[in-house]
């Protein structure tokens, strides 16, 4: 899962320190952090242009700790699964964190969910994209899903999916 925007912003805090309590770091971050317009065009057309806290863009469900952030992820389906958070409030931030680990936190009224093989996220201010708590760079960023690239043996005899 790559995270976007506040994802990317406490990757940066948390690298910078090296050491200390990460979820002081997060709470600081959340505080310093200022939401910036991005927009997501989603295999080729405009899906999203407004003011985005957050993303996390997968095919996977859980990242970090346990958290589920991309809960209808499936990994080999072909496509991305995208969750954004358009703008919550710090209040609605903290009070809902502890949905990220049963998934419900996307039927809060600030989120939305996408579907898409190819992303391209772009805005006017840079807004920056880590994954797995490497930082990756900034926007403009493309990404695209390369479906069958990846060869797993599996358990049963000699078979390769």
């Amino acid at each position: 899962i790559a995270g976007l925007a506040y994802d990317a912003f406490v990757v940066q805090r948390v690298n910078k320190k090296r050491s200390g309590n990460y979820k002081m770091t997060v709470l600081t971050a959340l505080m310093k952090y200022k939401p910036h317009k991005v927009k997501l065009i989603l295999d080729g057309k405009e899906a999203f242009n407004e003011v985005m806290f957050s993303a996390a863009i997968g095919h996977g469900r859980f990242n970090g700790k346990a958290m589920m952030q991309l809960p209808d992820a499936m990994p080999d389906d072909g496509i991305f699964d995208l969750t954004v958070y358009k703008q919550p409030t710090k209040m609605q931030v903290i009070k809902n964190t502890n949905k990220l680990y049963d998934g419900s936190f996307v039927k809060l009224p600030f989120i939305q969910q996408f579907t898409a093989a190819k992303v391209r996220i772009e805005s006017e201010a840079d807004v920056y994209v880590e994954t797995d708590g490497e930082e990756l760079g900034h926007t403009p960023i493309d990404i695209e899903m390369m479906t069958r690239s990846l060869k797993i043996i599996s358990g049963i005899k000699n078979r390769v999916v």
